[in-house]
């Protein structure tokens, strides 16, 4: 029942296409490797289901796609490590052909969501800032480096405007 609950809150998520989540709160997101045969963006949301807080990821790419129980490690500037353990949701393909003159270049992405349970513990963690991101997900792990944070502090901010508006 939790689960139906979640993936409920999660196509109400889809449907504002992300941009927002219920608490108005926008996704923080990245690309990685550009470019490339690895590439992909990910966008990463925070909501609550209850007195649980849950971590939304949504990849993008033309093959990428989460395991049957996914495992996002994080790393912190302090350099603690802790790892959160999710579920995938169903995800959505788009293909289509981009015409330039004489040519068609077929396109294909796709569109990949997991849920992860966090604790307020893990959300302070990551208010230091996060410097590294590891995704089991087929047919390879996702790991991302940053020079600077980029989701660790806009997380933690969700975070706190979420538990701003529980009452």
């Amino acid at each position: 029942m939790k689960k139906i609950k979640l993936m409920a809150i999660v196509m109400l998520l889809m449907i504002a296409g992300l941009s927002s989540t219920l608490s108005a709160t926008r996704p923080v997101s990245y690309v990685h490797k550009l470019m490339d045969l690895e590439g992909c963006r990910m966008s990463f949301s925070v909501t609550q289901l209850d007195t649980i807080y849950y971590i939304v990821v949504c990849a993008e790419s033309d093959r990428l796609r989460f395991i049957d129980e996914p495992k996002m490690k994080m790393q912190t500037a302090s350099g603690e490590v802790f790892t959160l353990v999710g579920f995938p949701l169903n995800g959505y393909e788009d293909s289509f052909l981009i015409h330039t003159g004489y040519f068609s270049i077929p396109f294909h992405a796709n569109h990949s969501m997991a849920v992860f349970e966090a604790t307020p513990q893990q959300f302070e963690l990551m208010k230091v800032g996060i410097t590294r991101v590891k995704i089991t997900m087929l047919p390879y792990v996702h790991d991302h480096t940053f020079k600077k944070d980029k989701i660790g502090q806009p997380l933690y901010e969700q975070y706190l405007e979420i538990k701003a508006h529980d009452f």
